[in-house]
């Protein structure tokens, strides 16, 4: 395997993950998800929710997404929260360009 077809697989991958952030966008913020998916990462993904609708999926694409990110956001939340209004500093590592 090359290095640009490994690249080609993480670049797909964190696209595909932008646009379930982007099209999940009522329950999930992040405002520059839809400029990292790109057109055809976003309209194959919502072609293929539309699809999951239709069939009646038992998990209709990018819910696990969604729910993740929302758990996570929260538990983020609750910890800004508990230092009662005290400066305080959150770092986030990833790797990617989902990350």
């Amino acid at each position: 395997m090359s290095i640009q077809s490994e690249w080609d697989y993480f670049k797909k991958s964190a696209c595909q993950t932008a646009a379930g952030r982007a099209l999940w966008k009522h329950v999930i913020h992040d405002p520059l998800a839809h400029l990292f998916a790109g057109e055809t990462h976003l309209r194959n993904l919502h072609i293929k929710i539309q699809n999951d609708q239709v069939n009646n999926a038992r998990e209709v694409s990018g819910v696990i997404l969604a729910v993740r990110t929302l758990w996570f956001d929260s538990r983020i939340q609750a910890a800004l929260d508990s230092f009662h209004g005290d400066a305080a500093q959150v770092v986030l590592l990833g790797a990617g360009m989902d990350a």
